[in-house]
């Protein structure tokens, strides 16, 4: 085989391999995107339901807000549960070449809130992971 029919082969698995990753990630963020949409849509549904109860206690002030809360929640909610991963991607896209500055601000917060959720996950897996101590075992416990 020629040295071009080498390199011919190694990008055509190159290719291969990058429209396998793109697939993923637009599978998982699909996938991740209807699981934030329904707790988005869940979250409406509990400030729909304090704000009726708000109404009732005469309240009128905090029920409108959390009725207009609701209804922004509604809307996220619909578009995460509705939308596909490529057109959610590609809007990340459109927003992030319109807004950088926003842009790079919420990817500093997911960051952050991401980052807390792996440590909080993490400490309970290695506490899951101890084995409790059996009667007559030496425990050491540190000064």
């Amino acid at each position: 085989m020629s040295h071009d029919g080498i390199k011919e082969r190694a990008q055509d698995a190159q290719q291969q391999v990058k429209q396998t990753a793109q697939t993923r990630v637009r599978e998982q963020v699909d996938t991740r995107s209807t699981q934030a949409g329904e707790q988005v849509s869940a979250t409406a549904q509990a400030l729909r339901t304090t704000s009726r109860s708000l109404h009732e206690e005469g309240q009128d002030a905090p029920a409108k807000a959390a009725d207009q809360l609701a209804g922004y929640a509604e809307r996220i909610g619909d578009y995460l549960t509705k939308t596909d991963g490529e057109q959610l991607l590609h809007d990340a896209e459109e927003f992030g070449r319109r807004q950088p500055l926003a842009a790079i601000g919420f990817g500093l917060v997911v960051g952050i809130a991401a980052s807390r959720l792996l440590k909080a996950s993490s400490r309970n897996r290695y506490e899951s992971r101890q084995t409790p101590a059996l009667p007559g075992d030496r425990v050491w416990v540190a000064p």
